[in-house]
C-alpha cells in the first residue's frame, strides 16, 4: 500500500464554482439553497469532467490513495438507502482503487478539518505522507506544516497546477 495520501475537498476541487452554473447543476444548487437536502441532490450533481481528469493524472503519477476530508463525508446519499459517500464518488467516475483502505476521515460535530486530518493520521499504524486538497484558505491554520495544502481556486477546480504542485512535492 501507497504511504502517500491525498485528502480529497469535493467542493472548489472536483465540483468546481463554474460547474454549479451547467444547465444540469443550475436547478439542483437552486434547489439546495431553497432547503432540498443535499443527500437528495448530492447525487444528481456531476463533477467537473476536466477536473476528475486532473485528478486521476494525480493518482496515476504519484500512486498516493485519496481519503474524503469533505462536509459532504457527513451527509448519507439516497434517501432510506443510506449510502456511503466512497459509493457516491465511484458512480460519478472515480476509481474505488484510488481510495484509502480507510477512505473516509473521522468527524465530530465541533472539530475543524485539521483536527480530523490529526485524528485520521492518528489512526494508521504507518507512517504516512500527506497532503490536503482544498480550496478552503485557512483549513490547516495553527499547523505547523502548511506546505501540505495545496490549494484550488473554488471557481477554477483542480487544475494544471495543482497537478503540477503535488507531483513536484512528492517528486514522482
Amino acid at each position: 500500500m501507497s504511504n502517500r495520501v491525498l485528502f480529497l475537498d469535493l467542493d472548489g476541487v472536483i465540483l468546481p464554482g463554474r460547474a454549479l452554473h451547467t444547465a444540469h447543476n443550475a436547478p439542483l444548487v437552486e434547489a439546495f439553497r431553497q432547503g432540498t437536502p443535499l443527500a437528495e441532490v448530492g447525487e444528481q450533481l456531476q463533477f467537473a469532467p476536466d477536473c476528475l481528469e486532473h485528478l486521476r493524472r494525480i493518482v496515476e503519477r504519484s500512486n498516493c490513495k485519496l481519503v474524503v476530508i469533505s462536509t459532504w463525508r457527513k451527509t448519507f446519499f439516497g434517501g432510506d438507502k443510506r449510502r456511503c459517500i466512497i459509493d457516491v464518488l465511484v458512480d460519478k467516475g472515480l476509481s474505488r482503487d484510488w481510495f484509502h483502505e480507510h477512505p473516509v476521515a473521522p468527524y465530530k460535530m465541533t472539530s475543524a478539518k485539521v483536527h480530523e486530518i490529526l485524528f485520521w493520521l492518528d489512526g494508521q499504524s504507518e507512517d504516512v505522507d500527506w497532503l490536503l486538497l482544498d480550496d478552503d484558505v485557512g483549513v490547516l491554520n495553527g499547523l505547523s506544516e502548511p506546505a501540505r495544502h495545496v490549494q484550488t481556486d473554488f471557481e477554477q477546480g483542480l487544475s494544471d497546477r495543482e497537478v503540477e504542485q503535488i507531483v513536484t512535492y512528492w517528486r514522482c
